[in-house]
């Protein structure tokens, strides 16, 4: 039995929330079997078919209030659906310092097994820890911010929750700093500085948003050939 009115805007308000098309086709084929179940315990109390589709329209409510309730119970069913503040805030707050004493611990490890000698860092083993440094400030937030836009839309959370990790990561990158330090002879051993700048780098607010961004894009795209497909 084809889906009524009805259900066909509960595809479309499913659809256009990131809901995929695999699970809104089994959704849609369960609340149409839960219809007509409907419909034909109403047809047994009396009242004619059409007002029987009617009725069954009111009792399952609107498409609005069915695509929420499928929606809810979707992210319901998730510990980031339930847990949303620890998912989006404390984790990219937690996971970004994790990140840096990774890729800086990763960096002086390569660069004292290129060196020649411990104390006068060679010049591979400045560039690795220079390197090190852009990588810490530009290219783990926006990956972090990337890879938490993809878990929010997974889980299908709304847009707030999928940017809000941007937001506190490009923020928290954007007023951090690391650099290296090396004497001019290049006989010393170095030095390594971070701190908080007195105003932001707009380069780094502008990779994560940048990379979110075209995320969001990717998934526009995509909600908007699915729609097409069911029209």
């Amino acid at each position: 039995m084809p889906p009524s009115h009805g259900l066909n805007a509960v595809r479309l308000l499913l659809l256009s929330s990131g809901v995929r098309p695999d699970y809104v086709s089994r959704l849609l084929e369960e609340l149409s079997q839960h219809r007509q179940s409907l419909i034909d315990d109403i047809v047994s109390e009396g009242l004619e078919p059409p007002r029987a589709d009617a009725e069954a329209d009111r009792r399952m409510g609107s498409p609005q209030m069915l695509a929420q309730a499928a929606l809810a119970g979707l992210r319901i069913g998730t510990f980031t659906g339930r847990h949303p503040h620890l998912a989006f805030v404390v984790a990219p707050l937690f996971l970004l310092p994790l990140c840096w004493c990774a890729c800086f611990l990763s960096a002086a490890w390569l660069a004292s097994a290129v060196s020649g000698a411990p104390d006068a860092p060679s010049t591979d083993a400045r560039a690795i820890l220079l390197g090190g440094c852009y990588v810490c400030g530009y290219a783990l937030p926006a990956l972090l911010s990337a890879l938490f836009y993809l878990h929010a839309r997974r889980r299908l959370c709304q847009t707030g929750w999928a940017f809000l990790p941007c937001a506190l990561l490009s923020a928290i990158a954007g007023y951090t700093f690391f650099r290296f330090g090396f004497s001019p002879d290049h006989l010393g051993p170095g030095s390594f500085v971070a701190g908080i700048a007195a105003s932001p780098d707009p380069l780094k607010l502008v990779l994560a948003l940048g990379a979110v961004s075209l995320l969001e894009m990717r998934h526009v795209l995509k909600v908007q050939q699915h729609l097409r497909a069911v029209q």
